[in-house]
């Protein structure tokens, strides 16, 4: 049954003509950013493993928008097309209903941040006019930032988005959240001081602690790990898993996780005011758990003849 509805959930946005919109979106943007971005780092090298992960940690916000857009269609469609009361009327079960759903938004999510990373990569090896600007071509400078800051914000994005989804059962409410995710985050960098500001001042240690450990999208803890990097250190290192990152990327992942599973037990396959609290439930069951008593008819002899004829007239 999960295989089977995980490919109905793929095929429901393969099939779509914006689906590969959003592909070549994504991938052209990656080869944009490769060519327009220029930031003001000395002696570093374009595609340095310290701009590639600037670059793929900022932009990675942008999964903010393309999972509430996927959650929306994903999570909707049953109730947009009135077929939610026939769903959910069927033996499929909650499990495997909900995880092909949270896996194919995910897994879309990721797939077109990928594409994002790849132009990225192409984009610094075909349209480069300098080649002083290049450092030799590392694929695992372009991966590991993927994989370290892009796929655990895509994860968290994708918990959160499909909970508030899932328990609302409101497409507004995910594009609000989305959006309200978005401008908080970068409001609170913007009167905390965060690194990310361009006039950002420079923190304390104690603050910039701190600021490593809640930033959902692990930004402020890259900077606090590169903060004091040479310029020689910028084109050879790239970011650990160690110390307050390594701390961040695996606390919001365990959020993102612990946020599906309570959206998975607060869900049931109920429409509007149907849903009942356990309790409630059970009292209804007994109220109207009344034992059935068979009540005596007479369809024969003559009155019972004569009410039936009358009740012609």
């Amino acid at each position: 049954m999960f295989a089977g509805l995980l490919h109905f959930d793929w095929i429901f946005f393969a099939k779509k003509k914006s689906f590969l919109v959003l592909l070549v979106f994504f991938l052209g943007f990656g080869l944009f950013t490769s060519v327009a971005a220029n930031f003001p780092f000395p002696e570093t090298y374009k595609n340095s493993p310290y701009v590639i992960t600037y670059i793929i940690g900022i932009m990675s916000l942008m999964c903010i928008f393309s999972v509430a857009l996927l959650a929306a269609q994903s999570l909707m469609r049953e109730k947009d097309a009135h077929f939610d009361l026939i769903l959910y009327a069927t033996p499929i079960q909650k499990k495997y209903y909900l995880s092909s759903r949270f896996l194919v938004i995910f897994g879309i999510a990721a797939l077109t941040f990928a594409l994002y990373v790849t132009g990225l990569l192409a984009g610094h090896q075909l349209f480069s006019s300098h080649d002083e600007e290049l450092a030799a071509l590392d694929v695992w400078s372009y991966v590991k930032p993927f994989l370290v800051l892009a796929v655990p914000n895509i994860l968290f994005c994708t918990g959160v988005l499909c909970s508030i989804g899932v328990l609302s059962k409101n497409r507004m409410a995910i594009y609000i959240s989305g959006l309200f995710i978005y401008f908080l985050y970068w409001g609170i960098a913007m009167f905390s001081n965060s690194p990310l500001m361009a006039s950002a001042a420079p923190v304390s240690a104690a603050s910039m602690d701190v600021m490593a450990k809640v930033d959902p999208f692990g930004l402020s803890a890259f900077f606090e790990q590169t903060q004091y990097w040479t310029a020689g250190q910028r084109n050879t290192q790239l970011v650990t898993l160690t110390g307050n990152f390594l701390f961040n990327r695996m606390a919001y992942m365990a959020v993102s996780c612990l946020l599906v599973v309570f959206a998975y037990r607060k869900f049931s396959f109920v429409v509007g005011k149907d849903r009942k609290s356990g309790k409630k439930a059970k009292e209804d069951k007994t109220v109207l758990g009344l034992e059935y008593m068979p009540v005596p008819t007479k369809n024969s002899g003559g009155a019972y003849s004569l009410k039936a004829g009358l009740s012609f007239v």
